[in-house]
């Protein structure tokens, strides 16, 4: 198999409005797909492009309590299975939308599961709605944008951040997008970069491209042995 360039990951929030039931950010994602086509264009071809799903499944995950499992419920609990095929219903609806205005861009993108297979992507780009991670939410005063993680090899980041989780937020917010970064560079020793920045910026380009962010244009991820 043919090496991955990018790993290119759109979150729910740069997508969607999360606060609202399944109401899609429609500029966003027509962003989004204008970024890809670009970045084929520029000989970035061999991409995989990861979604949330934001306002889509989580309410119903929320509702129907998917997120606590089954370990503690009936296998024939019908509200469990009721809820996760809404959830699955929601979620699948938001994949057709993005696999559409992909192909309508001009690219061939097929919807699939998550893949069982491990990749070794040249970098993985993270596109939010916001420009990256904060040194505390956001939307705290005296957030500021934080340039450089280190992520040790005990998994521990310097500096520590903050994050925020919103109430019907089933996936853990930002704190498991963090994780997962954290995850990846320490996992490759670094030789798999992480890069944060927003969905429509300049940056985006660049950082899919080249695994570059100029300071204040997102947040980028380095592992450190010691």
């Amino acid at each position: 198999m043919a090496a991955v360039d990018c790993v290119l990951k759109v979150g729910g929030s740069a997508l969607t409005h999360k606060s609202q039931l399944e109401t899609l950010r429609a500029e966003s994602l027509r962003g989004a797909a204008a970024l890809v086509h670009k970045l084929r264009g520029a000989g970035l071809r061999r991409c995989i492009i990861v979604h949330g799903a934001g306002s889509f499944g989580h309410f119903q995950a929320k509702e129907h309590g998917i997120a606590s499992g089954t370990s503690a419920r009936s296998a024939d609990d019908d509200n469990l299975r009721c809820g996760l095929c809404l959830t699955r219903l929601s979620v699948t609806k938001l994949n057709h939308l993005v696999t559409e205005e992909l192909v309508s861009h001009g690219i061939p993108a097929v919807g699939i599961s998550v893949l069982a297979k491990k990749f070794s992507p040249r970098r993985v780009v993270f596109l939010t709605d916001v420009r990256g991670i904060y040194s505390c939410p956001p939307d705290t005063p005296g957030a500021r944008l934080v340039d450089s993680i280190v992520v040790g090899p005990d998994g521990n980041t310097e500096p520590p951040v903050l994050c925020s989780v919103l109430p019907h937020d089933t996936t853990g917010g930002v704190s498991l997008k963090l994780q997962t970064a954290v995850n990846i560079v320490s996992q490759s020793h670094g030789t798999i970069p992480v890069l944060i920045c927003k969905l429509g910026s300049e940056a985006a380009e660049r950082a899919c491209l080249t695994g570059e962010l100029k300071e204040g244009e997102g947040t980028t991820f380095s592992f450190a042995e010691s």
